[in-house]
């Protein structure tokens, strides 16, 4: 990275309150993931989106999938686990079903 990059990205970062390494560290706390949605679920979203950007809490799509896993979570708890976080899997290597929904008549 050039001299004028580096410089511009410090700036920024600092502008945020951060340091490039405290920005590095935080690179590793999140990761990217991939999901099938329906073609109308996604573009009621994108129009919210769209439709709330000057909304602080839903200026990106991530964003706007972040609130909804945490609320979703929270029901979950409230629900199921008496507000408690949901414990990490007992089996060591238990793993979340992938593929094809199963059919649901």
């Amino acid at each position: 990275m050039g001299k004028t990059m580096e410089g511009s990205v410090r700036k920024l970062l600092e502008f945020e309150g951060q340091t490039p390494e405290q920005s590095k560290k935080q690179e590793k706390t999140h990761s990217s993931k991939s999901f099938y949605l329906s073609f109308e679920l996604q573009r009621r979203v994108r129009n919210a989106v769209l439709a709330c950007a000057s909304a602080p809490e839903y200026l990106t799509l991530s964003a706007f999938v972040v609130n909804g896993l945490e609320a979703e979570l929270k029901r979950l708890r409230d629900t199921y686990n008496n507000g408690e976080e949901f414990p990490d899997p007992v089996a060591p290597g238990q793993k979340i079903r992938t593929g094809r929904p199963v059919r649901r008549d």
